[in-house]
């Protein structure tokens, strides 16, 4: 097999090569951490992605179009060739910022909720504590411990330094 390809050097998204660009493909079901997707949405790209859970947030943005099969893939790509993209509302805009991020990754953080929910009981006063009970507090007390210092940077770092 004789392919003609050619790999470029990377370039900043902002490169005036990419200005007349409007689709990105990005058909990856593998790479939960990308950035290529938002990027391409901020800058008023149309994206064509799989319909997979780890494209969901994507979804509500008006230029990005899921396929399930091969023959949606091609029938979006055409179609998103042909069309212009949306203009991103000033909600979109704002969901696509590092801010909207921030804002989502500490509420999903956030241990108040956990830690309120799972509040252990205090035994009877003068009750031995049974072995069950003893073992289901320390793995308690050791997940939330390692939940909490986990996030915390300086600790992180001592720890995986240690």
């Amino acid at each position: 097999m004789n392919l003609g390809v050619r790999i470029y050097p990377g370039r900043d998204h902002v490169d005036s090569l990419f200005h007349d660009y409007k689709v990105l493909i990005n058909p990856s079901t593998t790479d939960v951490i990308c950035t290529t997707t938002p990027e391409a949405l901020a800058m008023g790209k149309i994206v064509i992605c799989a319909n997979h859970p780890s494209n969901e947030f994507f979804k509500q943005f008006p230029n990005c179009h899921t396929y399930n099969t091969n023959n949606e893939f091609v029938k979006l790509t055409l179609a998103a060739l042909a069309e212009d993209p949306v203009p991103l509302t000033d909600d979109h805009r704002h969901a696509l910022s590092l801010e909207a991020a921030t804002e989502r990754f500490v509420e999903a953080a956030d241990l108040n909720e956990a830690t309120q929910e799972k509040a252990l009981a205090s035994p009877p006063p003068f009750m031995p504590i049974s072995s069950d009970d003893w073992s289901r507090s320390v793995e308690e007390a050791s997940a939330y411990l390692h939940n909490t210092v986990s996030g915390i940077e300086a600790a992180r770092c001592l720890w995986c330094n240690s």
